[in-house]
């Protein structure tokens, strides 16, 4: 007898990856990756629970989303992200 049954694949490690952080943040897809230019190191920080996961925007988008050094905002269509650090006074 003949097996007919093709051989399941093993999901390669950056799918695993991806699977591992989507537990954290649902939303998380190779495009939204790719978008803010966000790499596999991100994701293990974040499937880690070290990273915020980024905010959910819902599936029409009405505002901006932007990864920055201070973490995740969320701005009106076309407003840049706020520098907080350019008017911050040291003590």
């Amino acid at each position: 007898m003949v097996d007919t049954a093709k051989p399941v694949a093993k999901p390669a490690a950056r799918d695993e990856l991806l699977d591992a952080a989507k537990l954290k943040a649902p939303h998380i897809t190779r495009e939204f990756l790719a978008e803010h230019g966000l790499d596999d190191a991100y994701l293990e920080r974040l499937a880690r629970g070290e990273e915020p996961p980024p905010p959910y925007t819902g599936p029409v988008h009405g505002v901006d989303l932007h990864r920055t050094d201070g973490g995740w905002q969320i701005t009106p269509k076309g407003v840049k992200p706020e520098d907080v650090g350019k008017d911050a006074i040291s003590r």
